[in-house]
């Protein structure tokens, strides 16, 4: 028994000196992830108006719709090549950045396939959970709803690590959605 608690601790404590370890050579990625942010804030503060109740004019919302579109394709991007980036530094001890910039090409459609059937369990529950608790008599809606919410919860863990597992394994979409869902099962 002492042995293997003395296993653990070895195990755990390895895992610790690797991560300070591989912690400088992600700070690459963490200025990646800086940087974008920081410019998204600032041409946010540009575009859109100081006060809140400003007249809004058309062109100022389409250009606030586009840049949004924009700024959603690059952070998946981004994202994607983060991700890949750090699985590459765990994996081997050493990744570069051109690697980044491939990965988040190659994973980003993959990102949005997976995020979209994600969406659609998420959507296809909330109407299921709606119209059951809107059929129901006034007294019995509000347990209704606390009991509606431990499958949301229950499948809120099932979506959990698609996303994740789609670039740690490089898989495709629904692939990864079996694989992660799970992964999500088994772990939780």
């Amino acid at each position: 028994m002492a042995s293997s608690v003395k296993e653990a601790f070895s195990s755990a404590f390895s895992s610790v000196k690797s991560a300070f370890l591989l912690c400088p050579k992600a700070l690459k990625i963490f200025y990646v992830l800086l940087g974008f942010h920081v410019t998204v804030n600032i041409v946010n503060l540009l575009v859109i108006p100081a006060p809140v109740e400003a007249e809004m004019s058309a062109a100022r919302s389409f250009l606030i719709v586009i840049l949004t579109v924009l700024f959603i394709g690059l952070y998946i991007f981004i994202y994607c090549g983060a991700m890949a980036y750090i699985r590459d530094l765990i994996k081997t001890g050493a990744a570069n950045f051109a690697s980044f910039i491939d990965n988040g090409k190659k994973y980003s459609l993959r990102f949005l396939g997976v995020s979209a059937i994600t969406a659609a369990a998420f959507t296809i529950y909330g109407f299921l959970a709606r119209t059951i608790v809107a059929v129901l008599p006034g007294a019995v809606r509000i347990p209704a709803v606390l009991i509606v919410i431990l499958p949301g919860i229950a499948l809120l863990i099932l979506f959990l690590m698609p996303v994740y597992v789609l670039i740690t394994s490089d898989l495709g979409v629904i692939a990864s959605v079996k694989k992660g869902i799970l992964t999500g099962k088994n772990n939780f």
